[in-house]
């Protein structure tokens, strides 16, 4: 779920309890949300070998990591979602996302594994995560930044140099959001964001 649509049912959740207790404050207009960009860098990616490696489509960009370092990193989802899934009841409200979470892992995870035989590029398309409720699994922010990645843009053009900005919202005492937002740089859209802090 992305941060537009989080803030979205807090809004709506928020109205129908000030309605629910008799609240004359005006309404949010989300067009009013004040953004604010800190400080912005830019990073410069070195070079990136690998072997075997996944390529992970999210948004306008195709992140490459080394497969064996992506088959680590879901094995670690991989067992914490089985846990969960093996001891969620049916009257939990995250009762289907952890089920269908735990399919889709475990599916993504076989099908990266049969494929390093026969294949050097494996592709993993984040869809498939967000279809059943999950976010990015891989934290793409610690590749980026310490250079473990190689990032290209939708039309296979390496990225060498990525503007990270640090943004944040506020729209009401306990209801605002800040993080760190990754953008190529020929783009105003970024293609993934890292929430830093919440409330």
């Amino acid at each position: 779920m992305n941060i537009y649509k989080l803030l979205s049912l807090l809004g709506l959740f928020t109205m129908l309890i000030l309605n629910a207790c008799g609240s004359t404050s005006k309404s949010i207009n989300y067009s009013e949300i004040k953004t604010t960009i800190g400080q912005i860098d830019t990073l410069t990616l070195g070079e990136f070998e690998a072997e075997k490696v996944v390529r992970y489509s999210i948004q306008n960009a195709r992140i490459c990591i080394a497969a064996q370092d992506y088959i680590e990193s879901m094995e670690v989802r991989h067992e914490r979602f089985k846990y969960m899934a093996d001891h969620a009841k049916e009257d939990d409200i995250r009762y289907d996302v952890i089920k269908n979470g735990f399919r889709v892992i475990d599916s993504v995870l076989k099908s990266v594994k049969e494929q390093m035989g026969s294949k050097d590029t494996i592709d993993v398309y984040y869809q498939v995560f967000e279809e059943v409720g999950l976010g990015v699994l891989i934290r793409i922010s610690e590749l980026i930044e310490n250079s473990q990645c190689a990032v290209y843009d939708e039309n296979g053009i390496r990225q060498y140099k990525i503007i990270r900005k640090y943004e944040s919202f506020y729209v009401a005492p306990l209801f605002g959001w800040g993080g760190r937002r990754y953008y190529l740089m020929s783009k105003d859209k970024y293609f993934f964001e890292v929430t830093d802090r919440e409330s």
